[in-house]
């Protein structure tokens, strides 16, 4: 999908579930992946509004005034991080609503919605990465605690505590799409085996570290189904498991977004099923190389 084909949606509209639930299942997921692509470059460039702000002290006289000033000046950035909380259930919807469809329809998905697939599971990886090494978020939170208890005297704490915990917790927007899948939707492995065998297929005739990182994502989400053995005999029959760890463990670091790298053998050291069925696979199934 090219960049003049994917849909514009500034980061500060808001789209109600309702509202993506009226989209097509592609246009909902390309819409995840154009406001993503703006939420992922607000938080590469973020900066905080510390540096700003006026040091409020205890013996100071206009204190109130001094928060509200600072309130001002942290607005913008809060506000960014309840697009990017409200974003992240839209995409939970989103991508749980795409996989059922696709189990659900009679033919093998087709390249386009792989490509969505693709697309939409990479945004997911960076602006998760992102959310998780841009500490600035956090620092300006905790300061707009602060300031608002002075500021608005009826200010009740739980009020912003779901969006403090979003906050804080690392790695939580990849875990969550993962414990969506494997509560909402039975089967869901069986999309994902497909991606990553088509990411290997890919990046055979184009070295693009994003089948990469989509590949291994998609290996950490499945990687608990992978010690039912059941389970693991109807996805050898998709993927040979050890060509797709020699994959891995020749890439063991790639590029996750512009100067950041992702460490795939980092994120292997937490698949330990995957690790075992690999090392144990040794024929059968369709090789993905």
């Amino acid at each position: 999908m090219s960049d003049s084909t994917k849909p514009k949606t500034p980061v500060g509209k808001t789209y109600s579930i309702n509202t993506f639930e009226k989209l097509s299942n592609e246009t909902a997921m390309q819409n995840i992946v154009s406001v993503g692509h703006e939420h992922i470059q607000a938080l590469h460039g973020y900066k905080s509004s510390i540096s700003g702000l006026v040091q409020v002290k205890g013996e100071s006289e206009n204190k109130k005034e001094l928060y509200k000033e600072n309130l001002e000046k942290l607005a913008p950035n809060i506000q960014k991080m309840r697009e990017l909380a409200h974003f992240y259930e839209l995409m939970l919807t989103t991508v749980v609503g795409y996989v059922e469809n696709l189990l659900n329809q009679s033919e093998v998905p087709n390249q386009d919605q792989v490509t969505c697939m693709i697309e939409v599971l990479d945004t997911v990886i960076i602006l998760d990465a992102l959310k998780t090494w841009q500490m600035g978020l956090n620092n300006d939170f905790s300061m707009y605690r602060r300031a608002i208890q002075h500021v608005k005297k009826d200010y009740n704490m739980s009020e912003d505590e779901a969006l403090r915990f979003f906050l804080i917790t690392a790695n939580n927007i990849s875990k969550g799409l993962k414990n969506a899948l494997q509560q909402k939707v039975n089967g869901y492995e069986k999309v994902l085996v497909y991606v990553i065998k088509c990411c290997a297929d890919r990046f055979e005739t184009k070295q693009d570290h994003q089948y990469l990182r989509v590949a291994v994502f998609c290996v950490s989400m499945i990687d608990s189904i992978l010690s039912d053995p059941e389970k693991v005999g109807a996805i050898k029959k998709q993927i040979k498991l050890n060509k797709t760890q020699k994959l891995f463990l020749d890439h063991p670091r790639i590029t996750l977004y512009k100067e950041l790298p992702m460490n795939v053998a980092n994120i292997l050291k937490n698949c330990p099923n995957f690790t075992e069925s690999a090392e144990n696979d040794k024929g059968g199934g369709c090789p993905l190389l």
